[in-house]
């Protein structure tokens, strides 16, 4: 007489365990990901906000000094060499850019010249009023430079479950 040998539950087992750690490890990755996009959203928007109110009072000293100068020339940082994280543009009251960082493009960035945030296909605007409604100083954050530090700081939550799947795989077994 054959004895009908019993099924374990271990491979069952460690396979419905690992999927509900896998898949709830991952849930919490994505709304970290969402609360954490949220909040260096706030973080980059009061940064270039203050960044603006401050080059502004600058750029603005630069100009009432009545220096022989000419603004384009004012260098404030040497970034030539390396791609900028902020870019900046001054224009006029006519809209018309009269002095721009290394990396800005020439033609006036795509935002209304009034105080506050704008958005744009690629970049989150800040613009700033001289208090005589003369120059308007905007400044540039690029999208992508934002999404990169929430995707980092999401795919540095993976590592863990890289080390987790096969000790739990481990600890069921056992």
């Amino acid at each position: 007489m054959k004895m009908k040998r019993e099924r374990s539950i271990t491979g069952p087992l460690i396979l419905a365990l690992t999927t509900v750690l896998v898949v709830s490890w991952l849930a919490a990755i994505g709304l970290s990901f969402r609360v954490m996009q949220h909040e260096f959203d706030e973080i980059f928007d009061a940064a270039q906000q203050e960044t603006t109110e401050r080059l502004l009072a600058l750029i603005l000293a630069e100009l009432n000094q009545g220096t022989d100068r000419d603004p384009r020339n004012m260098a404030m940082f040497d970034a030539a060499a390396r791609r900028e994280y902020l870019t900046y543009q001054v224009r006029d009251a006519s809209g018309k850019v009269v002095l721009h960082s290394n990396d800005a493009p020439a033609e006036p960035f795509d935002a209304p010249l009034s105080t506050g945030f704008h958005d744009t296909p690629t970049a989150r605007i800040y613009t700033e009023m001289a208090a005589d409604g003369s120059l308007f100083l905007q400044v540039a954050d690029r999208f992508k430079n934002r999404n990169e530090a929430a995707r980092e700081s999401a795919v540095t939550l993976l590592i863990p479950l890289a080390a987790l799947i096969p000790a739990s795989i481990f600890a069921i077994w056992f």
